[in-house]
């Protein structure tokens, strides 16, 4: 497969369960120029656990991804696990498809950096940087009635928008599943034993020999952790 994809010349690839370790785009993505497709699996019985994220985690990839040159769109494997995984009345594509929608409303159609948002739920002089027309908080911040990101109470108590974001004091409510090892997926770069895995860090996933998660061939070449990510 390989030898024919470096080939054979493709408009469109769709990738299933891109990412893991035996389609990883780690390696073999960036030598190829066509646009690509990246499914995920649609409910945690779809796939490995560790393998499947949360609607909320599926939108900070697509924001990652989306203003690449490379980027196709999003697909789900499959269709009826999919429809039977809701979270606030939504199916997991339903999610998927709002997540592209509002990445596709941002000024110029990509994500820039995101505004900073002061203690107040409604910051003076700043624009909104959530929502239904400015996407999800990274970070597990919440997104609060006013469409800004934070982590204060004004940001994650009444009026919190879950389809944005996390809500609640409960950090615990949006961890990702741990992976065979048991460790989360880093939330802060670093990676390695009894820290986290780069397992689903968005589109840096490998641990590099100094335990800090990347994409280059510092990364995921010589001394890449295959523990705790993916390596070349």
């Amino acid at each position: 497969m390989a030898s024919m994809i470096s080939a054979a010349a493709f408009d469109i690839i769709f990738i299933q369960f891109y990412n893991t370790p035996h389609c990883s785009a780690a390696s073999w993505a960036k030598a190829n120029d066509a646009a690509i497709y990246i499914t995920l699996p649609g409910s945690p019985e779809a796939a490995n656990l560790e393998n499947y994220i949360s609607p909320y985690q599926a939108g900070n990839l697509i924001n990652s991804f989306y203003c690449r040159s490379k980027f196709g769109g999003m697909a789900v494997w499959e269709a009826t696990y999919s429809e039977n995984n809701r979270q606030h009345g939504y199916t997991y594509h339903a999610f998927l498809k709002k997540h592209l929608v509002a990445v596709g409303n941002y000024p110029g159609g990509c994500r820039t950096q995101a505004v900073k948002p002061s203690p107040s739920a409604t910051p003076v002089g700043e624009a909104p940087n959530c929502g239904p027309s400015k996407g999800v908080c990274s970070g597990g911040e919440c997104c609060s009635q006013y469409n800004y990101c934070g982590l204060t109470e004004a940001h994650c108590g009444s009026g919190c928008q879950g389809l944005f974001g996390h809500c609640g004091t409960q950090p615990a409510a949006i961890s990702p599943p741990a992976n065979a090892q048991g460790l989360p997926i880093s939330s802060d770069g670093s990676c390695g034993a009894g820290k986290a895995t780069c397992r689903g860090y968005g589109e840096h996933q490998c641990c590099s020999q100094y335990g800090y998660c990347g994409s280059t061939t510092e990364y995921c070449g010589q001394g890449c952790q295959a523990a705790f990510g993916l390596c070349e």
